[in-house]
């Protein structure tokens, strides 16, 4: 007996040193895209914009530029900025911290409901899948909205409401409630979750007076999210712009079985970004999402609420079309989701046959392998919509600034670095750029051109878009040059007026 206990502390031993080396290849990777230094894309550029134009009570207001972030997001971003300046690496710390903080409470969160046999698998997944790397080092809400989701649960799972008096657990649950509305829209889904737990738990017990302060609790937040979904978020959501642009990703309450295929794909879409695209992957992940599922709300209810009714709520919202489904928008759920999978692996794990074991473990890290982003955002840098390739190239062909032409999906990237970016100056001659709107009439445009060179730069536009525009132009004018790179959506032309 004692030997088997020595086995068992130095097997715990190397899984603890396991989950620490992914843990720790998870941050550095993390470190090494942000250091890379990629472009802003639009939605950076538009955030930059607001962050650049506004005070820090400027920022609790709707924002311009089709844009919508929490305001404690904004402050974040306000105060590194003022800081460090307006760079990019300056705009992406915040996201990179929370990066790093999520991979943090994504082991701790799943040390609480798995054991250290089962946990490395979704916390290697969580590690290597692109989308959680990427959004760990660009200007957008998404990850410290992973953050924030995952801490609410680890407190959740930590703060036992039997223990604490009332007093104490409403101002605690006020508190880290009212923080984490302001500062995370899907908070709100969290929080209903957070809620059941605690309401399970009290009646599993009998504690049916401590209900109380749950409903306290709840009025509270619920009074805080209704003053800031109509104060801010109502606008936006309903904008035609937004509704338009999120169509394809909301989902559908209606006996017809397209619009409940369509529901299926965009939610399985959000495993596949956060478990591997592999459809043996998709398969074994479903397998043990489900699985978990069903043990978690069978036998241990209040846990089992606490993680899937935020899914249920956001999916609810979706098809009320207040919430949108498009992956980087819903990505709180992908931990949620990793969770489910790793406490299904755990039940398959404690099945004692030793072989069944192994191949359990080759098959994951096999999943693993199949989904690994990391090494190559390493060894080829991550790009998005490099702007500055097409200034460079501009450069050489002597365009000067009062001849380029800037379609909708590179303006804000001009102005922010021809206005913004610390080192402007090194773009200051595009400045004069002409900024084109959504809907200019290239044909009229490249018709009242003047002669000699011009040039066209787009980043971010759609093949159908661009082809339609190159036709329109070369009906007017000759093309002489032209750097297109797909990879950096960069896409610049130059023609020639006689």
């Amino acid at each position: 007996m004692p030997q088997l206990t020595l086995n068992k502390n130095k097997t715990d031993k190397l899984l603890f040193w396991i989950a620490m080396f992914i843990m720790a290849a998870g941050i550095i990777t993390r470190i090494i895209v942000l250091i890379q230094n990629r472009n802003l894309i639009i939605d950076e550029c538009n955030i930059a914009r607001n962050i650049y134009e506004r005070n820090f009570a400027g920022l609790v207001q709707p924002l311009n530029y089709e844009q919508y972030a929490p305001p404690v997001f904004l402050w974040m971003l306000k105060i590194c900025t003022s800081l460090f300046g307006m760079g990019e690496q300056a705009l992406r710390l915040y996201p990179l911290l929370a990066g790093i903080g999520a991979i943090i409470m994504m082991y701790l969160v799943l040390k609480e409901l798995t054991s250290l046999r089962s946990l490395w698998y979704p916390l290697a997944l969580f590690i290597v899948a692109h989308t959680f790397i990427r959004y760990s080092t660009e200007v957008k809400q998404y990850m410290p909205d992973a953050l924030i989701s995952l801490s609410l649960i680890w407190l959740s799972l930590k703060i036992d409401i039997r223990r604490w008096q009332a007093f104490k657990f409403i101002v605690l649950w006020s508190l880290i409630g009212s923080v984490a509305i302001w500062a995370s829209m899907p908070a709100v889904f969290m929080l209903t979750g957070v809620g059941a737990y605690y309401a399970m738990t009290c009646i599993q017990h009998k504690e049916y007076k401590r209900l109380l302060s749950i409903i306290i609790v709840g009025i509270m937040w619920l009074g805080q999210f209704a003053f800031y979904y109509y104060k801010i978020l109502k606008p936006q959501i309903d904008s035609d712009y937004l509704q338009n642009y999120h169509h394809d990703y909301f989902l559908f309450f209606s006996p017809h079985l397209e619009h409940w295929k369509h529901n299926y794909y965009v939610c399985v879409e959000l495993l596949k970004q956060a478990g591997g695209y592999d459809g043996r992957a998709v398969n074994f992940n479903s397998i043990l999402m489900l699985a978990a599922i069903a043990v978690l709300l069978y036998k241990q209810k209040a846990r089992g609420l606490l993680i899937t009714m935020p899914l249920l709520a956001a999916i609810v919202a979706a098809m009320a079309h207040k919430y949108s489904l498009i992956p980087r928008v819903a990505l709180f759920m992908m931990p949620l989701l990793l969770i489910l999978v790793g406490f299904g692996f755990e039940l398959l794990m404690r099945i004692r046959f030793s072989l069944w074991r192994g191949l359990l473990t080759l098959f994951a890290i096999f999943c693993i392998h199949m989904h690994n982003s990391a090494s190559k955002m390493i060894a080829v840098p991550f790009v998005s919509e490099e702007i500055t390739r097409g200034l460079r190239f501009l450069e050489k062909e002597n365009v000067t600034g009062d001849r380029v032409y800037a379609e909708n999906g590179a303006r804000p990237g001009i102005i922010y670095y021809t206005q913004i970016n610390p080192r402007k100056d090194r773009w200051a001659h595009f400045a004069a750029a002409h900024l084109l709107s959504w809907d200019v009439n290239f044909d009229a445009i490249s018709a009242a051109a003047p002669t000699g060179r011009i040039a066209f730069i787009y980043t971010g536009i759609s093949p159908d878009d661009l082809a339609r525009d190159r036709s329109l132009i070369g009906a007017h004018l000759k093309e002489v040059n032209k750097m297109e790179q797909p990879e950096a959506k960069c896409f610049v032309y130059v023609y020639e007026k006689q």
